[in-house]
């Protein structure tokens, strides 16, 4: 009888703290201008006046900005489930995969960064689409939910210094589940 006690109050107190869970991940969620996709478990506060496409080309979450050289700098989201490899082994995955679809790509930089208080990695590309020479700013973050997000900031490669700050502060205010 005490074992099923015990049992009992460790099973309430689990539940209990899993209902605390929830709310914080719900509160982080909130906030001003944020905008929240609950079914992919992402948040994040896109730049001012930015506005929402919705889901595009296979993105959950696209948004627009102004217009550099006849083309709309922008943001996409996109999530699939993570095959659990190291955050570490992404560079050698991603960069061989992106020069076979690209053949003009040139990385500009990468790093690993800390986002959510998540280790991310982070590459920076050059490279033609159609006639247009763009840069962009991808960020590959796993979150608690096993799904990798991957984040791409796009401008012009002549305007891309201009924004780089903008999408680094942007993507600093990503949170997921």
């Amino acid at each position: 009888m005490c074992h099923r006690n015990v049992l009992a109050a460790c099973i309430f107190l689990g539940l209990s703290a899993l209902g605390g869970l929830a709310g914080c991940t719900a509160a982080k969620h909130k906030g001003k201008g944020r905008v929240h996709d609950e079914k992919h478990g992402f948040s994040i506060v896109p730049p001012a006046g930015w506005v929402s496409r919705g889901e595009f080309m296979g993105n959950f979450m696209t948004f627009t900005g102004p217009q550099e050289e006849g083309f709309a700098v922008n943001f996409n989201v996109n999530a699939r489930v993570h095959d659990r490899s190291p955050i570490e082994q992404f560079p050698a995955q991603i960069k061989p995969a992106y020069r076979k679809m690209l053949t003009d790509l040139v990385v500009a930089d990468e790093r690993f960064v800390t986002i959510d208080k998540k280790k991310c990695y982070c590459i920076s590309s050059k490279f033609t689409m159609g006639t247009s020479r763009l840069q962009n700013l991808q960020y590959f973050l796993v979150g608690d939910n096993n799904k990798l997000y991957v984040m791409t900031f796009t401008a012009p490669a002549d305007a891309f210094a201009k924004y780089r700050p903008l999408f680094e502060r942007t993507a600093l205010t990503v949170r997921t589940d």
